[in-house]
């Protein structure tokens, strides 16, 4: 796993890194992530996401049946 404080910016998009910032705040469901980016394409969202959890950077769990997502 990858410590977020160590992470090269240079290897993520600026999408990446807002969404980095703001699990940086707490844990968030997709749709409070988009709400909180202001984005519009979901599908966006998860590919980022996906890329984060391949990485290492993020994880998910549920809780009261909603995904969370949070920085490992």
């Amino acid at each position: 796993m990858q410590n977020v404080n160590n992470l090269d910016s240079s290897n993520y998009s600026n999408v990446h890194l807002k969404v980095i910032d703001a699990l940086g705040e707490g844990d968030l469901t997709s749709f409070q992530i988009l709400n909180k980016l202001d984005m519009s394409f979901i599908l966006e969202l998860y590919n980022v996401i996906e890329d984060l959890m391949h990485n290492g950077i993020q994880k998910s769990y549920i809780k009261d049946n909603m995904k969370y997502y949070s920085l490992t």
